[in-house]
């Protein structure tokens, strides 16, 4: 277990990216349990600033604890905080599974890439924890210092960058593409990434509107 927590963040560094493409037999079960490895423990880290969150922020809880009850609207908080995880683990394991098999096929298809698919995703998986852990332990300490956002802001984008930078590294290392071919095929895994968003938004959105347009004819209904 603590080997690969070592190698996701070892994987933040260029060299090692290349290292564990040339060295590393990755599949796509080690790639998924990378993602799961990573997931615990931003989720865990979720946990500790709801209840932090809580705590802090009892005063202008006030109301709504005296109407429901303390102990409900913590669990409330709870609960999204754990829903939310699984939703973003889902999320996780569909959109990077179909942006690395899109990135495989562009680099083969297009520019005669000779790696595979499962050796990418576990690769690009490695530093793609590390990040999503650091991530978590930055929310989780700028969630208690509101004032420094723009910092967090300011990292968050510094982090999306590096994260693009490496996988241009992993593309190159695993499918053994020039550059060009490395830079394309990033570009297309971005684009591809954009659309899962927007698609799964748009479901999203549909769901959110179905689900109050139901809760309002329901309350409508025992008004009535």
């Amino acid at each position: 277990m603590f080997e690969i927590y070592a190698k996701m963040f070892q994987a933040l560094l260029p060299g090692k990216v290349e290292e564990f493409a040339k060295k590393e037999k990755g599949t796509v079960k080690d790639a998924i349990m990378v993602i799961l490895f990573a997931w615990v423990v931003s989720f865990l880290l979720a946990l500790i600033g709801a209840g932090l969150a809580i705590g802090t922020s009892a005063a202008a809880l006030a109301p709504l604890m005296k109407l429901f009850g303390g102990n409900i609207i913590g669990g409330l908080m709870i609960v999204a905080v754990v829903v939310g995880s699984i939703l973003t683990l889902i999320w996780a394991l569909i959109s990077n599974y179909v942006i690395q098999w899109v990135g495989s096929f562009v680099a083969k298809a297009g520019f005669k890439g000779t790696g595979n698919f499962p050796q990418q995703f576990y690769v690009v998986m490695l530093f793609t924890g590390a990040i999503t852990i650091i991530t978590a332990v930055l929310n989780l300490v700028f969630g208690l210092l509101p004032f420094l956002g723009m910092l967090n802001g300011i990292i968050a984008i510094l982090l999306f960058l590096w994260s693009l930078y490496l996988m241009y590294v992993a593309v190159r290392a695993v499918q053994k593409v020039e550059m060009l071919g490395g830079i394309v095929t990033v570009v297309v895994m971005f684009v591809t990434a954009i659309v899962i968003t927007m698609i799964l938004a748009i479901i999203a959105g549909i769901i959110l509107i179905a689900l109050g347009v139901g809760a309002a004819g329901a309350i409508a209904g025992a008004g009535a």
